[in-house]
């Protein structure tokens, strides 16, 4: 049994999704995104570490019709340990 890359789930989200956009972390899921499907709903960061989700919350927030997804990576949740206390409590 094979593990799954993140680069083939990168591939495989994009796969199912149809105008919903994706904001890709710093680094490798930017990479990934980018390297699975150029979108003009993609939103790819550089020297945003720990960022993303806290943008991606502001666009659902702002925009309730759309169905955000955020790629992020572990290394980035530890310099958003107080947005993910933020994050929970708009859920």
């Amino acid at each position: 049994m094979s593990k799954l890359t993140r680069s083939q789930a990168t591939k495989i989200l994009i796969g199912k999704v149809t105008d919903q956009p994706i904001l890709g972390g710093i680094g490798g899921p930017t990479y990934d995104l980018y390297g699975a499907a150029d979108r003009d709903r993609n939103l790819y960061t550089w020297g945003s570490m720990g960022q993303i989700s806290s943008m991606g919350l502001g666009l659902a927030v702002a925009r309730p019709d759309l169905r955000v997804i955020v790629l992020d990576g572990d290394g980035s949740g530890r310099h958003r340990e107080g947005g993910g206390h933020s994050q929970g409590r708009s859920r």
